[in-house]
């Protein structure tokens, strides 16, 4: 398998300014300005198989990670899994979500650049992929009403070489004062940054409450309908410390979603 990424240029060579893979390269330009090396990003992006893209009709009825019989997205998940890894890009996990024939796929954490190319590839491929099964996969947000809707729950740290600088060893929650100066910024610019991470009509069918989607500027270590989440840190894996941004959805653009998150994490410096 091959993929290739362009670049748009003016004659003279110069990076369009207003190309998204441009900016969040600009942006991580930046990095090295604040005393980091590198943003690292792991995505969990919600999506739906349905029988065609003109009715909403569910391929099954199953449940948080349900399993075969009743899960006929099964084998499609698995044959994702399959064509992303022989592209070389690693899939964590891939399970059956919440709603009816509603599914996640975790990518492997990597940095923000890359991981930005991944997401796009992983959603082109598992849209192909469904349609020659004569079915199709929506990253719409909020498609069926009354169920939970889709979205992409972002994980990110700052990294300077291998040092987690998001991890504080003598922090009762392991959380470092950079890591809380992110949030900070997260928070202070979160009606600005949802512009770009939920930039449908449709994006805000599904922040409401009753739906594990945030509908309040809000943060906390367990919860999961805040705005962000402070996951539990495992023990002897500090690179693991990170802060999730749940308000994004499937249906946005990684490069801008990761530039604007990047960008308001710096706030607090």
């Amino acid at each position: 398998c091959m993929r290739m990424f362009a670049e748009i240029r003016s004659p003279d060579g110069i990076p369009y300014a207003g190309y998204p893979r441009v900016i969040l390269k600009r942006e991580l330009g930046r990095l090295d300005d604040y005393g980091f090396s590198h943003m690292n990003i792991g995505p969990e992006a919600e999506f739906f198989y349905f029988a065609s893209d003109e009715s909403p009709e569910v391929l099954d009825k199953a449940g948080y990670f349900d399993m075969v019989p009743v899960d006929v997205g099964d084998d499609f998940r698995e044959a994702t899994r399959f064509a992303l890894q022989a592209m070389g890009i690693n899939v964590e996990y891939m399970h059956h979500e919440v709603a009816h024939s509603q599914h996640e796929i975790d990518l492997q954490y990597t940095d923000a650049l890359t991981m930005a190319d991944n997401v796009m590839t992983a959603k082109l491929v598992i849209k192909e992929l469904a349609q020659l099964q004569s079915a199709y996969a929506s990253f719409m947000p909020k498609p069926i009403s009354g169920m939970n809707g889709s979205g992409m729950h972002i994980h990110q740290s700052l990294f300077q070489g291998d040092q987690n600088t998001f991890f504080d060893a003598d922090d009762e929650h392991q959380l470092s004062m950079t890591g809380k100066r992110f949030i900070a910024g997260l928070l202070h610019h979160a009606p600005e940054i949802t512009l770009v991470t939920n930039q449908w009509v449709n994006s805000y069918k599904r922040l409401v409450p009753g739906f594990e989607a945030p509908a309040f500027i809000s943060w906390a270590h367990i919860s999961r309908s805040d705005l962000i989440r402070v996951p539990a840190h495992k023990p002897g894996y500090e690179s693991s410390m990170r802060v999730e941004s749940r308000a994004p959805d499937p249906a946005c653009n990684p490069y801008l979603a990761f530039s604007v998150m990047l960008a308001a994490g710096f706030y607090n410096r």
